[in-house]
Formats: C-alpha cells, sequence, structure tokens
C-alpha cells in the first residue's frame, strides 16, 4: 500500500500552516477505520511539531509522504 499524502501549505516565513489529505480523507473514505486512524495520527504529529519544518520531518517520520506548496498570503 502506498504511503499516505498530505499536501502542506505554507508561505516561506509562516510559523504556522494548513495542511490537507491527498485522497485518504475524501468524502468517499472520511468515515473509513484507515481514514479515522490517519487523521489522528497526523494531528497529533502536527501537534507537537514546533515549526513548518519541524511537521513536515515528523510526518514523514511518522510515515506521511508530504509535499509542501508555498501558500501566497496577503498582508
Amino acid at each position: 500500500m502506498d504511503k499516505p499524502r498530505i499536501i502542506v501549505l505554507s508561505g516561506d516565513q509562516d510559523d504556522t500552516f494548513k495542511w490537507e489529505s491527498d485522497g485518504w480523507n475524501d468524502t468517499k473514505h472520511a468515515d473509513t477505520k484507515r481514514a479515522k486512524s490517519l487523521m489522528k495520527k497526523a494531528h497529533k504529529t502536527i501537534e507537537t511539531s514546533k515549526n513548518v519544518p519541524d511537521a513536515i520531518r515528523r510526518l514523514r517520520k511518522a510515515g506521511f509522504t508530504v509535499t509542501r506548496h508555498l501558500a501566497h498570503t496577503r498582508r
């Protein structure tokens, strides 16, 4: 089975980020045991992270494939 993928959205200087599951938690799969388990793991991993690079490192260590996209924020 492929690793579940997470898309991290953040700017270079951001302290926080938004993220999305890539297919494993869509409407069709959100109520499955696997999706619920992955969501719990992702949230716990992100909550214990110090910053965006640490979150990405921890998510990868937890078994996720992580893709980062720079988010353009207005100030």
